[in-house]
């Protein structure tokens, strides 16, 4: 996962702006994140940032470090904010978690006043448990930041919500929406090895945003769709109770039996890791570079 060098005078500016993160705030964030861009940038917008905040040089330093890129935990930290990350690598500090499967443990119910998911929930298998559990998560009265492709990204992650998913889910769960857009990216090439189009085009992609606040106590209700019926709303109400009873089955921290060694997968995924650490080393290069192609 990526934060820019922009992110904290661009992004958690407007939070600590708007209250919904302060000195002594819990906040959550759905991955583990690392400063995904050139190094030197990332410490000289992230310092300029610290001491608009009123920290003093020393403390600036102190939190993105001597040298090589900021630790993303350190910098909330010296804002006075309990920050957490969870992910199933439990890199930077990252506390293991399974968002397809788990639900949180009882001290984190309702224990938060943000949860962050920049770039997340798309990756996962079971995106609805992602959303429950940012509603678990959260106290009445907290927001919820999800960022995440809408349409187009056909190389990026597995799942992509709709906009009807989520206005059936502002409305199912009495969310207040504070901000919802999106973001055109030029469109390219289709070029996908399994789907192919009849005639050649580029197509756009588009990437979401939408932050909303937690208003009620309540448990979290998933949308339903399609309910073409006079008998909808009883069909909708034994939906939403099958998927309670369902979601208390869910894991709560403690991991699954272990099943026997699989070497295919094991291959598998360590030569798609592969391939993606040399594409993120060439990224990374021309960021620091651009004019050395």
């Amino acid at each position: 996962m990526g934060y820019t060098a922009e992110y904290f005078p661009t992004h958690v500016a407007r939070w600590l702006d708007e209250g919904w993160l302060f000195p002594g705030a819990r906040l959550i964030e759905f991955g583990a994140q690392e400063f995904y861009c050139d190094p030197q940038a990332a410490r000289e917008q992230t310092r300029a940032f610290l001491l608009a905040r009123g920290k003093t040089p020393a403390e600036a330093e102190a939190a993105i470090g001597s040298s090589g890129t900021p630790a993303v935990a350190g910098v909330y930290r010296a804002l006075g904010i309990d920050y957490v990350a969870i992910d199933v690598d439990e890199a930077y500090g990252s506390t293991f978690f399974d968002l397809n499967t788990f639900a949180p443990p009882p001290e984190w119910i309702g224990a938060f006043d943000m949860v962050n998911n920049e770039g997340t929930i798309e990756h996962l298998i079971n995106p609805l448990n992602g959303f429950q559990v940012t509603h678990e998560l959260l106290k009445p009265g907290g927001i919820a930041r999800h960022s995440a492709p809408l349409t187009g990204w056909r190389e990026h992650g597995l799942f992509h919500p709709t906009s009807g998913f989520y206005i059936a889910m502002l409305n199912e769960n009495r969310y207040e929406l504070l901000d919802a857009h999106a973001d055109f990216q030029p469109a390219r090439p289709w070029e996908d090895p399994l789907f192919k189009l009849a005639e050649p085009r580029d197509i756009p992609s588009l990437w979401g945003l939408i932050i909303y606040r937690k208003q009620i106590d309540q448990a979290f209700q998933p949308p339903a769709d399609h309910l073409m019926t006079p008998n909808a709303g009883a069909i909708a109400s034994r939906l939403a109770a099958d998927w309670t009873a369902f979601a208390a089955r869910r894991f709560n921290g403690d991991a699954p039996q272990r099943g026997g060694f699989d070497l295919w997968r094991r291959l598998l995924y360590t030569r798609r890791w592969l391939r993606s650490v040399a594409g993120r080393r060439r990224d990374r290069k021309a960021q620091a570079h651009p004019n050395s192609a």
